[in-house]
């Protein structure tokens, strides 16, 4: 076999502007027959045929040649994409092969395509073939795995390992495709002496244009062995050269990418699109430092699993998207709410505009009708800055919403308060004064470690020859100028919160005066009479509350064997700061009977977040979903997850942070809560027994709920089903 090394630098300089779909060659591991689909007739082929098939083999009848019948399922076009189609086993000269057909076509001068050809591809069995069961059962298994993960990280993390066991392959990268065109690697699984890629960014010229679309079209390729040399397609046709390999598994690759993985240190490559909505998410990349390739079966699998995967991925944002959309859901029917009581917009926006930043995750909020600030809040730039801005977002007249996470890349003139201002996301309501509403995000310094350096010998002519990275080692920048990116939830909730508060102020002055109009004392009498109601409900709550304080004080106090005063009043500040909260949700508008659990829970986390460690905010993940609970339920969970928050801060770190997932959903008429630690597990410690195991087995029964503990592998998951 001749050698990588006697491409030439015209090769490699050619390579990017060449159409790679037709190389007009294969890589020499397998064989590639060309037929007339009409007549089955042999007119062209790649590869050492002669000496590893048969010496007459251009001119001859296919199905004769092979010993095997063709399917007319691969001889008659289908109008949509040419299925692949295994025909069998054929037995060479001193091998055996694995027969497989589509069809193709060959591109004609002012013609997209030209006629048909058959395109038979037959590759060694060099390993045993597994059954179909034992493929399907492992299909199954995994599929099942990919659905129990909530998280991108956890779900990028199994399928790396999965993909793995299906290739053999020393490294296995989850590389997903960012909006600017770069690629990030997210998840990794290799052996320990190979170096590691995870979290490097890649350019987006590693991967071209051209070549992103083929793997949209095949989704899987291999390269058994990089340091090969091409074979040429050969035959009596001379329409040959220009045969459309995009659908072929031994399709030669550009030579610029057999350089790419040289200088990689790679002698194998896989690849593993994953495609989600017709489009490319990400790929699973393979590598290996010697030749491997990987049969049919495995490359089918994981294609099947890449497409799981991506499905997961859709259902994951999904459903933080539909999260998203009822907590600010939630929020907007709050602050319609409060319109009742607000006699004009300043006092509306005085009254809900910190929540109106803050559900929208911003660091600033600015409000403007005409020329005039309404209302402010958080940290905003200048009033020349914030002109400048409108008027930039205002040329984008046709979009309901307008954001960026870049602002003074796309608007310079905002580049003095990019501190402040990295992140907008405008609405616009056309009033007889239209309404702007900005929401700001701070600079987030970025740092981003490149695998090798991406700006290196890059020229500013477009029409410059590809060449690959000499060097991949680890290369740091330091990205400005950038906030936190604003979710499509947010975007939409903007959208809606802007038009609902210009639509209130629309009609504010009206309200006001009808309200005075219609006084009487009938109303008042009403109101009365509800106000009566709201204080002797909030007056049985209250007391109950304080009799439940009292008793698990008195208990605490014969629990407390020995320990310090403080150590014990700070566990009861603790407790009684988790039914208080339930009181202070009591007092909000609508609210004498219900609170909303998720809501709750999120105070109550916040809370106790902000009396420790600042690291453990970045250790606790919640997912919750909005769930209305009378106050009682609403106090018996808060005081069990204070316990199981502390048990875990105890126990399973032994006071040291560690990761701790809290998640809320409903079941059927209930609802399931689990508190999920990574720590130690129980059978290596004893959790609890004390006065907090005590007051959790009370609120239980209180609640008439179930607790279930199982094995988080490593940790502790535990789950109260109501």
């Amino acid at each position: 076999m001749r050698r990588r090394d006697m491409q030439t630098n015209a090769e490699l300089a050619h390579c990017d502007t060449a159409p790679i779909h037709i190389p007009g060659s294969i890589q020499p591991h397998g064989l590639l027959l060309v037929a007339d689909p009409a007549t089955l007739r042999v007119e062209g082929g790649a590869g050492r045929i002669e000496d590893r098939l048969t010496d007459n083999w251009l001119g001859a009848d296919l199905s004769i040649l092979l010993s095997l019948p063709i399917p007319a399922l691969v001889t008659e076009p289908t109008g949509t994409e040419n299925p692949l189609v295994v025909i069998g086993a054929v037995e060479g000269r001193h091998e055996m092969f694995l027969a497989t057909a589509h069809l193709s076509r060959t591109e004609d001068v002012g013609h997209s395509s030209g006629a048909p050809k058959l395109i038979v591809e037959l590759e060694p069995q060099r390993v045993e073939v597994l059954p179909a069961h034992t493929v399907l059962a492992a299909l199954e298994r995994t599929e099942a795995t990919f659905a129990r993960h909530t998280r991108l990280e956890t779900l990028a993390d199994a399928a790396a390992q999965e993909f793995r066991n299906i290739t053999g392959y020393g490294r296995v990268m989850i590389y997903q495709f960012l909006e600017d065109g770069t690629g990030k690697v997210i998840a990794e699984a290799k052996e320990d002496a190979l170096r590691s890629f995870l979290n490097h960014h890649f350019p987006a010229s590693d991967i071209p244009r051209q070549a992103r679309e083929l793997y949209v079209r095949n989704r899987v390729r291999v390269i058994p062995d990089a340091s090969y040399y091409p074979e040429q397609l050969r035959g009596n046709n001379p329409a040959l050269s220009k045969l459309d390999l995009s659908d072929c598994t031994l399709r030669s690759v550009a030579p610029v990418h057999l350089t790419y993985l040289a200088n990689m240190g790679v002698r194998a490559s896989a690849s593993v699109s994953i495609v989600r909505d017709g489009q490319l998410w990400g790929m699973v990349a393979c590598h290996h430092t010697e030749p491997k390739p990987i049969p049919l079966g495995a490359r089918l699998a994981a294609r099947t699993l890449a497409g799981s995967f991506a499905r997961q991925v859709a259902a994951m944002e999904e459903a933080r998207t539909y999260r998203e959309r009822i907590n600010q859901r939630n929020a907007q029917d709050s602050i319609l709410r409060d319109l009742t009581g607000a006699q004009d917009l300043q006092t509306l926006l005085a009254r809900s505009g910190s929540v109106l930043r803050k559900v929208i995750a911003a660091d600033g909020l600015i409000v403007l009708r005409g020329d005039a600030n309404v209302f402010s809040d958080g940290v905003t730039p200048s009033r020349d800055h914030i002109r400048k801005i409108i008027d930039w977002a205002g040329g984008f007249q046709s979009l309901a919403a307008v954001h960026t996470d870049r602002l003074s890349e796309q608007l310079p003139a905002a580049a003095d308060c990019r501190e402040i201002a990295s992140g907008l996301l405008y609405t616009r309501v056309n009033l007889e004064q239209p309404m702007h509403f900005l929401w700001l995000r701070a600079e987030r310094l970025q740092s981003i470690e490149w695998a090798g350096n991406p700006h290196k010998d890059a020229g500013g002519d477009p029409q410059a020859a590809l060449t690959p990275r000499a060097s991949f080692e680890a290369w740091a920048e330091t990205v400005r100028g950038r906030s936190e990116d604003w979710s499509r939830g947010q975007v939409e909730a903007a959208t809606r919160i802007s038009k609902a508060v210009a639509e209130a102020h629309q009609h504010l002055r009206t309200r006001a005066l009808n309200a005075e109009l219609t006084k009487a004392l009938h109303d008042n009498q009403l109101l009365l009479q509800q106000k009566d109601e709201v204080l002797d409900e909030a007056n049985h709550r209250i007391q109950n509350s304080l009799a439940l304080v009292g008793s698990f004080l008195r208990m605490q106090l014969r629990a407390s064997d020995g320990r310090s005063a403080q150590e014990v009043i700070s566990e009861a500040q603790r407790r009684i700061s988790a039914i208080g909260l339930v009181h202070r949700r009591l007092h909000q508008p609508d609210s004498a009977q219900r609170v909303d659990l998720a809501r709750y829970l999120q105070e109550l986390m916040d809370d106790m977040l902000n009396s420790v460690d600042p690291i453990w905010q970045d250790q606790v993940v919640l997912d919750l979903s909005p769930i209305d609970v009378a106050s009682e339920i609403a106090v018996g969970v808060g005081l069990i997850v204070n316990e199981l928050i502390t048990n875990a801060e105890k126990y399973a770190y032994d006071g040291r942070p560690g990761p701790i997932e809290v998640s809320l959903h409903p079941n059927g008429d209930g609802f399931d809560l689990t508190v999920a630690d990574r720590g130690i597990g129980k059978s290596d410690c004893v959790r609890g027994g004390g006065f907090g195991t005590t007051l959790m087995q009370a609120m239980i029964q209180r609640i008439d709920a179930t607790l279930s503990e199982t094995d988080n592998k490593p940790g502790l998951r535990v789950k109260i089903s109501v």
